[in-house]
């Protein structure tokens, strides 16, 4: 990951056994109440302490977010995980939703499509 440009907030975690080897990292973006997990990594060859690791990172890092007033946590789609993770992230006390992302810019812009033609597919975040 780069490094955040001015004005960019980001929170980085990482999960280490007695001897400092890195089991986990994450990586999360912040938007004030909204954050967004970019990534999640726990080490391949430390099955299964890393995967412990991964947990209790996971575990650490809501809390963490939620204390400095984080109050949604976003990922990725949870369609395309394997049942494994869908199970994990239902553990952990994640719920799917859909989002409608509105871009808002300093310049209006066109639409790409008619707004006749155009189909609103999610819902937006209460």
């Amino acid at each position: 990951m780069d490094k955040p440009e001015p004005g960019q907030h980001v929170a980085y975690y990482v999960a280490r056994d007695a001897h400092e080897t890195p089991l986990a990292y994450a990586g999360v973006a912040l938007f004030g109440q909204f954050a967004v997990l970019v990534s999640m990594l726990s080490h391949p060859d430390r099955h299964p302490s890393a995967s412990y690791a991964r947990y209790q990172l996971h575990t650490f890092l809501a809390l963490d977010l939620g204390s400095s007033g984080v109050k949604h946590l976003l990922v990725g789609s949870v369609l395309r995980e394997t049942a494994g993770n869908q199970y994990f992230q239902h553990l952990l006390g994640y719920r799917a939703r859909n989002l409608r992302v509105e871009v808002i810019g300093s310049e209006p812009r066109r639409p790409a499509h008619s707004p006749a033609k155009c189909e609103s597919r999610g819902s937006a975040l209460t």
